[in-house]
């Protein structure tokens, strides 16, 4: 069964094979990513790393949690579940929804209640 463990506050300059040296120790590394930002290609500090044990995992997690790594002191932990897609958009609702109503009368200042009619209306000339 492969385990994920998250691996936090990594060097900015920690590649991928530096990482998996690492992991060897305590096992088998099935997979390894780091975070890296879309357009820079620059670390984002964080990353993931596939163990194929539950006990490999643990010994990984006991033995290189709060431990210093490329001179910063990394986070190992068990990963959370994975989210896809983030927070849920809300569904669209039409204007004359109940939960949107159209505004009160005189919510609206009188100038931009005003439609095909130029300022100068009512003026003589």
């Amino acid at each position: 069964m492969d385990v994920v463990l998250y691996i936090g506050n990594l060097s900015i300059s920690t590649t991928e094979d530096e990482l998996k040296t690492l992991f060897m120790r305590s096992g088998d590394v099935t997979e390894l990513t780091i975070m890296r930002d879309g357009t820079s290609g620059e670390s984002k500090g964080y990353g993931y790393v596939t163990m194929s044990a539950q006990s490999e995992a643990d010994q990984a997690v006991s033995s290189l949690n709060a431990c210093t790594f490329n001179d910063q002191m990394l986070e190992v932990d068990l990963a959370g579940p994975r989210v896809r897609g983030g927070t849920p958009r809300p569904q669209f609702r039409s204007r004359d929804s109940a939960k949107y109503p159209l505004p009160r009368p005189g919510f609206f200042p009188q100038h931009a209640m005003r439609t095909n009619r130029s300022v100068h209306d009512g003026e003589q000339k």
